[in-house]
């Protein structure tokens, strides 16, 4: 997981091929199908409309001062 200087939190939820966000007590799913792997390009999450890329067990979250978000993906 990372946290943003934002307060919002990305975490990678590896077993369900998601990046979930928590921001002001909400959970939400910011990118990928849970319980649906995937390799699919696409887009991130964007004023509260879920991405549309595909993951597969996502992982190893980290932010850049920009507060853009990376991480590594097992899909293929």
């Amino acid at each position: 997981m990372v946290v943003l200087a934002t307060g919002d939190i990305y975490i990678a939820d590896t077993g369900n091929h998601t990046i979930r966000t928590l921001s002001a007590g909400q959970l939400s799913t910011s990118l990928g199908t849970p319980g649906t792997a995937g390799a699919t390009d696409g887009t991130f999450w964007v004023a509260g409309v879920p991405g549309t890329a595909q993951l597969t067990s996502p992982r190893d979250l980290v932010a850049n001062a920009a507060g853009g978000i990376f991480w590594t993906d097992g899909g293929t």
